[in-house]
């Protein structure tokens, strides 16, 4: 593999506050921790400080595995979450717009509130979408709005 030096060039009165450049190398070697390593650690030459880092397999590796495990975390949540949506109970807009009638989200039946019901029932799934395509827009018009 390649190797990286990174160098830090003073001016002036930067010589008097090396610690500040070596904070700064400090922090490169941070950000880069999963790609590579430090093989010559900050050091002043004259007026440069430098530092060499080379790639570092098995860091690369881990991070790798790390980043298919979290996309492979990330899918089962979205499937999870999809899954839920898809069997889940009836959101409570759609409970409340059937007023006289007995509430059949997961509270009605003991569960706790945002828990989905083990078998949905299907006919107040169906009522609620036949209510929501047969229920037009209404948009408030200027001519509505004045008295």
């Amino acid at each position: 593999g390649h190797k990286v030096k990174v160098t830090i060039m003073f001016r002036g009165r930067e010589m008097a506050h090396p610690e500040l450049g070596k904070r700064i190398l400090d922090h490169v070697a941070e950000e880069v921790v999963h790609l590579a390593r430090v093989e010559v650690f900050p050091k002043l030459d004259g007026r440069n400080m430098i530092m060499v880092l080379a790639p570092d397999k098995k860091a690369q590796a881990a991070h790798a595995k790390a980043l298919e495990e979290a996309q492979h975390e990330a899918a089962a949540a979205a499937q999870e979450e999809a899954r839920i949506e898809s069997g889940g109970a009836a959101p409570a807009a759609d409970v409340s717009s059937n007023a006289g009638e007995p509430a059949s989200g997961p509270a009605s039946n003991g569960e706790a509130p945002g828990v989905a019901p083990a078998t949905p029932d299907p006919e107040a799934t169906t009522a609620s979408t036949e209510a929501e395509a047969t229920a037009p827009e209404v948009e408030p018009t200027p001519a509505s709005t004045e008295a």
